[in-house]
């Protein structure tokens, strides 16, 4: 049993990791918003990326399945709240295309968070006899294997 969702999410997960540290910074940076506010949102974002960091990295509990899914969404709200304070300063507009390719690049980084997921979606089905499941592709070919040999499974 190949489960290619396994791999991809763990890579999906650093991408947006990385793209939501960017994204603070930018806001920081380049927007007239509060720094607390923008801290604060950065905060909580990543808060619920712990749930998801754990589902996809470490073992899909039944119980953190709905915060990380939380967590995705509050992510893709972060990058939208990021398109969308980019154009309250009057000043960046002196950038007006740089801002329309990073709003194109993050229009693709929303496309990934929603496949981030997708991916946790159909990962739950598998939850669905047990409770507890590593997120490790060579214990569950191993058991695929084993249980297909002794027709024995858990």
């Amino acid at each position: 049993m190949y489960i290619p969702s396994f791999s991809l999410s763990k890579y999906l997960f650093w991408i947006t990791t990385i793209v939501d540290v960017v994204n603070t910074i930018i806001l920081l940076r380049f927007t007239g918003l509060n720094t607390n506010l923008i801290i604060l949102c950065a905060i909580f974002v990543f808060a619920f990326k712990i749930p998801v960091f754990y589902v996809v990295q470490v073992s899909f509990d039944k119980m953190l399945i709905y915060a990380s899914l939380v967590g995705v969404i509050l992510s893709i709200l972060y990058s939208v709240l990021t398109m969308v304070y980019l154009y309250v300063s009057d000043w960046i507009m002196l950038y007006f295309i740089p801002i329309i390719a990073y709003n194109i690049f993050q229009g693709f980084i929303i496309f990934i968070k929603g496949i981030l997921g997708f991916n946790i979606l159909i990962l739950r089905t598998f939850l669905s006899v047990g409770s507890f499941m590593p997120s490790d592709l060579g214990f569950l070919q191993t058991t695929a294997q084993t249980s297909n040999l002794t027709g024995y499974t858990q």
